[in-house]
């Protein structure tokens, strides 16, 4: 069996990209609809059929874009939050980020409906590494949380409650998901984004406070 050239290889990552980035730039712009393959090929400069072996249509490419772009975000925020207000503040900016996203802002505006499948059936793959991430981060404060109490001899204030971490995660998934969605309308119903952030804060640390 022949092996790929490393030329192969370099080249082949720089159409993936040129696809990706033509994509973006194409459904921002257009909105998923109006968007074509032919016109992603033609922004790509690749051909129809070498466009087509990677994405099946326009929509398969806009779900990769935006498992991509909400993965993206997660540079962000911090990475380590050691307590629940941390987690509580590296939530909140995740999903003021997203909410701010130019590609999800465009899907929400032209294509509403891609969204579906991920908000009421069932969760995508960013959704999923979301949860995991969350998840790690929950068990590794549940964990502080326990040590802080062995050595005080006491519950300290401001503990993460020791539930099952991966149900906790999964709630605040759907909690920022419908909060970074409804964001526009929530806006303007609070007055401004600063209280939007105020309230998401309040919500997430209820509910995850002992």
């Amino acid at each position: 069996m022949a092996k790929t050239s490393k030329s192969e290889k370099k080249r082949s990552y720089s159409i993936d990209e040129a696809i990706i980035e033509a994509g973006h730039d194409c459904i921002v712009r257009d909105g998923v609809r109006r968007t074509t393959m032919a016109g992603i090929a033609r922004t790509a400069n690749v051909s129809r059929p070498t466009l087509y072996r990677r994405y099946k249509d326009v929509t398969a490419l806009a779900t990769d874009l935006l498992t991509r772009e909400l993965l993206k975000i997660l540079d962000t925020v911090p990475r380590m939050p050691s307590n629940i207000d941390e987690l509580v503040a590296a939530i909140v900016n995740y999903t003021d980020a997203a909410k701010e996203n130019e590609f999800l802002n465009a899907i929400i505006e032209t294509d509403p409906g891609l969204l579906t499948t991920y908000s009421f059936r069932r969760f995508g793959q960013s959704q999923i590494a979301l949860i995991r991430y969350v998840e790690t981060l929950i068990k590794r404060i549940q964990v502080s949380d326990v040590a802080r109490i062995e050595v005080e001899g006491k519950e300290p204030e401001g503990c993460i409650r020791q539930d099952d971490p991966h149900v906790m995660a999964t709630m605040i998934l759907i909690i920022a998901q419908s909060s970074a969605l409804s964001a526009r309308a929530a806006e303007e119903g609070f007055g401004s984004a600063k209280v939007w952030k105020e309230e998401l804060t309040k919500t997430l640390k209820g509910y995850l406070a002992q």
